[in-house]
Formats: C-alpha cells, structure tokens, sequence
C-alpha cells in the first residue's frame, strides 16, 4: 500500500475534480480495487460537492488511509454545521418528478460506503467514511 494522504484544499468550484485527482493517485499507487475507489470517489464527489454548494468553508482537509483491509477516507471542513447522515433517506417509492429535490446523493453515498460517521468537533465537520477493500 502507498503512504497516506494528507492534503488540505481551498474550497473552490473545482474542489471535487482536485480531491479526485489526489484520490485516483493514491488509489493507484495503494492497488485499490476499482470497485473501491469507485465508492470512494462517488462517496467523496457527494460530500464535498455539499460542502462547495452551502457550507460557506474556506477549507477541507482530505485524509485517506489503508488500514485493516479497508479504505478510509476523512473530510473536515471549517464551514458551517450539517450533518450529512442527519438528512431523511428520500422516499423512493414517490415518483422521481414528485420528489423534493435534494437528499439522494448523500443516500447513494452512504449506501455505497461500509461505515458512515459524522461529528462537529473544533469548530470543523468531520466526515469519516469506510469501504473494506476484501
């Protein structure tokens, strides 16, 4: 496996196409299965795209690890208060027209990962998610 990533990135429009660079990059150089880094990056794009489109956060700091047959990628930003996995899963049964736009990113994203966790600590949202490479 290739050495962690420990990057802190502006928070601008092209947030989400840098962080996938640098996670493609560690991916490869880790030998990550592309099912894996797919998740991750589908799961990464949703977040930080969030973070780029209402937090108000100058920055995020991306951390990304290989630890315990698994790959775990840590996102904290310096924005305003949200949690993610506090948000309703959308009702798929409604019709897709007849749904309130939003929600179904952060469903996918959290449906894609093994493990999911949020806390609000420093004045930072700190996003933790985990996919087992196994």
């Amino acid at each position: 496996m290739g050495p962690p990533l420990d990057i802190t990135l502006p928070v601008t429009p092209g947030l989400t196409r840098a962080a996938h660079a640098r996670l493609e990059a560690f991916a490869e150089a880790s030998h990550l299965p592309a099912k894996v880094v797919f998740a991750a990056d589908t799961a990464l794009e949703e977040f930080l795209q969030n973070v780029v489109d209402y937090s108000g956060a100058h920055q995020v700091r991306l951390q990304v690890t290989v630890e315990a047959g698994e790959l775990r990628v840590d996102v904290a930003d310096d924005g305003r208060p949200f949690n993610p996995l506090a948000v309703a899963e959308p009702d798929l049964g409604v019709p897709f027209e007849l749904r309130p736009v939003g929600g179904l990113g952060v469903f996918l994203a959290r449906r894609m990962m093994d493990r999911v966790g949020y806390e609000r600590r420093d004045g930072c949202n700190r996003l933790s998610f985990a996919k087992s490479i196994g």
